[in-house]
């Protein structure tokens, strides 16, 4: 690749190159009036479209569904440093290095690492390091010749997962989040009765399913790594409960309406943070990334429905 470019504008004078026609043409009939929550649900099927093709390999047809939920985006995101321009112009990046496309795509991977850096930072705000993070990985693999990988991509939450927990279309995805439920209230009950193992088995279930579903509530996959991170915590694995907390921690964040538009979320957000802190002040004091497991005697079991102290939990469904 040419590193002597200079340096280009975000926007969409820098997003013609490898525009698709379906793009252009989505981007040519889309007026003012449009509702914009019409478009959104546009950008999300097309995305949808675009990872599913990923997935499988068709890189040509994902560069095409990426590329109209760049021009959509255009159209929906009043400023070109809105997150959502920013992963699509990641996620057509991704499409043209697996096509070998590397000019094109670095020019992307920048313009999409420039709108993560200039996202808010502080309090209630997620934090974009991870994806910054993976892009500079893919710049400095793309740089030397390389194609990605792909086991690993980063989802809307800006964590890097397996691709194996992409959505799956062949699946159908009400019976994966009716999974997700059933595994999740397993692990719920498990937990209560301090029988770590099992509960972490149910939390990794209700992941592994609710990951491949479009119809797993958000808040339910949060409140998944979330319980997780705890159970892991509780067996003495910090360096794995830290992982899973954090990923709980960013997703709460990126709720819709924001982690501080509901009184309960944001005692959510209080308690994970205290509980990374707590295992933060455990590492730094010599206990490494692992410690011996609580020991206490499990306590008799409970039907009352109510979280257990160490767990972020609503009450149980009815019976």
């Amino acid at each position: 690749a040419n590193h002597s470019r200079a340096p280009r504008k975000v926007g969409a004078a820098s997003t013609s190159g490898a525009m698709s026609l379906l793009g252009e043409k989505l981007h040519a009939k889309i007026g003012s009036g449009v509702n914009k929550d019409d478009l959104n649900g546009l950008v999300y099927s097309l995305g949808r479209e675009g990872a599913e093709a990923l997935r499988k390999g068709d890189y040509e047809t994902a560069l095409d569904r990426f590329s109209a939920c760049t021009k959509l985006n255009e159209k929906i995101c009043n400023k070109k440093d809105d997150i959502n321009y920013g992963a699509s112009l990641h996620n057509m990046a991704t499409a043209l290095h697996y096509l070998g496309r590397l000019d094109e795509a670095e020019r992307y991977y920048e313009d999409a690492k420039k709108v993560f850096e200039a996202q808010p930072k502080g309090f209630g705000r997620p934090s974009q390091k991870s994806r910054i993070k993976f892009i500079d990985e893919r710049l400095t693999l793309l740089r030397f010749g390389g194609r990605p990988q792909s086991d690993t991509y980063i989802d809307e939450y800006g964590v890097e997962r397996a691709t194996k927990h992409r959505h799956d279309m062949s699946e159908d995805p009400n019976v994966l989040a009716d999974k997700c439920e059933k595994a999740y209230w397993k692990g719920v009950n498990h937990a209560k009765s301090k029988i770590w193992g099992l509960a972490q088995e149910c939390f990794e279930d209700a992941i592994d399913a609710g990951e491949r579903s479009r119809e797993t509530p958000p808040e339910r996959l949060m409140l998944c790594y979330n319980n997780l991170g705890v159970v892991l915590e509780e067996q003495g694995e910090l360096e794995e409960a830290m992982h899973y907390l954090k990923t709980a921690q960013r997703m709460l964040l990126q709720l819709p309406g924001g982690a501080d538009s509901d009184p309960d979320r944001v005692q959510k957000l209080k308690r994970i943070e205290q509980r990374l802190q707590t295992i933060e002040e455990e590492m730094l004091s010599g206990g490494g990334g692992r410690r011996r497991p609580r020991n206490d005697p499990p306590p008799p079991p409970r039907d009352d429905g109510g979280p257990p102290p160490a767990l972020l939990a609503e009450p149980a469904p009815p019976r």
